[in-house]
């Protein structure tokens, strides 16, 4: 008998050093998924200030353009003529800020996603340890 409980002691603790290689793995996936997250934010976050330079850019450009079809017309940048650059200055200013607002949002729903799968992946590893627990407690038992 002793034989047969000493073969189950040491199978469970296979197991547990078996688990804990598991979630160590699960870790450093965690962890590089991790990493890999942040460098598509860095890389999002990037992208958006180009295209919000090259927007800007763009509006200097169109305002400078209208301006001089103003002068060119002998009508003044004044009055509604300063109304009309106001209005393209100001909506180029409003797609940037709505194009910031949907990358905000798209950067915290790949977030909570990431967050999610590396609570499932936890999960996954308790159940798999306490299933091979009670494997092994039912070896030990009378």
């Amino acid at each position: 008998m002793a034989g047969l409980e000493t073969a189950a002691i040491i199978s469970l603790i296979g197991t547990g050093i078996s688990a804990i290689g598991g979630m160590q793995q699960s870790a450093a996936a965690s962890r590089n998924a991790r990493r890999q997250a942040d460098a598509e934010r860095q890389r999002a976050l990037m992208a958006q200030d180009i295209e919000d330079r090259r927007r800007r850019e763009r509006a200097r450009q169109l305002i400078a353009a209208q301006r001089a079809r103003f002068g060119a017309s002998g009508t003044g940048a004044g009055g509604s003529g300063a109304a009309v650059l106001a209005g393209l200055s100001t909506r180029t200013e409003g797609e940037i800020a709505e194009e910031r607002g949907l990358l905000g949002l798209r950067l915290s729903d790949a977030r909570s996603r990431n967050l999610l799968a590396e609570r499932d992946a936890r999960t996954r590893d308790i159940l798999s340890l306490t299933q091979r627990a009670g494997r092994m407690a039912s070896l030990l038992a009378p």
